[in-house]
């Protein structure tokens, strides 16, 4: 996954969901355009990340959406609207392939 990034190519590299919103704190998940997310839980307290998949990549919002953790061939579940909520231990991290099926 990670050899997607190609220089110069926007759609091959990971970009932080607070990307132009003024937020201020470091971003903590990141997209790309075909569905790939990382999160990182900074924070050494377990903590629950939510994100928008309809919003945050190129992901067909009217159709199914799945996600797998790539380290744990784990499916994440998504919602019907797109929306992916997940729970990560303190100082961890994921890394989810989301496609529509």
């Amino acid at each position: 996954m990670w050899s997607l990034a190609r220089a110069g190519d926007p759609a091959t590299s990971f970009r932080p969901a607070s990307w132009g919103k003024g937020v201020i704190i470091a971003p903590s998940t990141f997209f790309r355009t075909n569905g790939d997310v990382a999160i990182f839980n900074y924070s050494p307290e377990k903590r629950t990340f939510k994100a928008s998949l309809a919003e945050e990549t190129s992901l067909d919002a009217s159709k199914t959406m799945a996600c797998t953790d790539v380290w744990e061939n784990m499916t994440v579940p998504v919602g019907a609207d797109g929306d992916l909520e997940i729970t990560l231990p303190g100082g961890t991290t994921a890394l989810l392939a989301c496609r529509n099926v």
